[in-house]
Order: C-alpha cells, then sequence, then structure tokens
C-alpha cells in the first residue's frame, strides 16, 4: 500500500471530518434525533423477533446455526414467517426487509444499514420521509408475532 504524503493524510481526514459534520448537521434537529432513535429502537425489535424465528426455521430444516451471522434474506421471509404462524401482509415485508442501497429505493433494512453502518445525511433524510410507514410496518410485524403466540 501507498504511503500518504502528509498533505493526502489531511485531506483523507478532511473527508472523514466532513462527513461527520454533515450527520452531525442532519441530526441537529430534535425530530430528527426521535425519529433516528425509535427507528433503531423498533428494528432492534424486530430483528430480534425475526432472528428468533429464522433460527427455528433453519433449525427445522437441519441445518446449523450460527447466532451471530443469522442472515435476513427477503425471499425467505415469507416461507419463515409461514413456520411459525404470522400472518404478515407481503408489501411490509418488502418495505422492512429489501436490502437496496440506492438512496430513494431503501427499505427498512437499508435504512437501518446505511444509518448505523455509513451514516449520511441522505440516509437521515430518507429516515424522515419514510418514517411513518417503516414504524407502522415494524409495529405490523410485532404485532403479527405476538398475535401468533395466542
Amino acid at each position: 500500500m501507498k504511503q500518504l504524503t502528509g498533505n493526502e493524510q489531511k485531506a483523507v481526514a478532511q473527508r472523514a471530518k466532513q462527513q461527520m459534520d454533515d450527520v452531525r448537521k442532519a441530526l441537529e434537529e430534535e425530530t430528527n434525533q426521535e425519529q433516528y432513535r425509535q427507528f433503531l429502537q423498533h428494528w432492534s425489535v424486530i430483528e430480534a423477533g425475526y432472528k428468533s424465528l429464522l433460527k427455528d426455521y433453519l433449525r427445522a430444516q437441519g441445518k446449523k446455526i450460527i447466532s451471530r451471522s443469522l442472515q435476513i434474506r427477503i425471499n425467505q421471509a415469507p416461507a419463515v414467517l409461514r413456520f411459525a404462524g404470522v400472518e404478515f401482509d407481503a408489501e411490509y415485508i418488502n418495505l422492512l426487509f429489501k436490502s437496496n442501497q440506492k438512496i430513494g429505493m431503501r427499505g427498512a433494512r437499508g435504512i437501518r444499514n446505511a444509518l448505523v453502518h455509513k451514516p449520511t445525511k441522505s440516509a437521515v433524510e430518507e429516515l424522515s420521509k419514510k418514517y411513518p410507514s417503516l414504524i407502522q410496518a415494524m409495529e405490523e410485524l410485532e404485532t403479527a408475532i405476538v398475535k401468533a403466540t395466542e
């Protein structure tokens, strides 16, 4: 790997600083902060529930389970939910689990990944635009899982 000159190092650090400033600025607005927190909290809850279902689904198929590496695959989600008797609208599955990373096309999973792994101002703005429908979809999944226990 090529060693950077002092000026190149400063330029790299400047890009990182600008990225941090952009995210900080996007999260300055109190509404954005609250939506960010609420969204990540809801996602954490449904991800834990879904991955629990997924683990049992894979175990029933005789597959070896490594909990920390369970991956959500959108094409697998309908079968996982059916397996557990969870009735859930297919439209919401797409809204929650599609992994598209193109700005404007992301579902909850894509936005969560963007916010956690590579936060940008555009990810915060996309969350703000889609917040009501994403929260509704996550609440619907949580309710459907709970209802399946009755």
